[in-house]
């Protein structure tokens, strides 16, 4: 489903973002 993919995308992206902010 895309709908599936870009929502794991987004999260994998967010999980991105917390580490660099750490």
């Amino acid at each position: 489903m895309i709908a599936q993919r870009a929502y794991q995308q987004a999260w994998s992206l967010s999980v991105t973002a917390a580490r660099n902010f750490q």
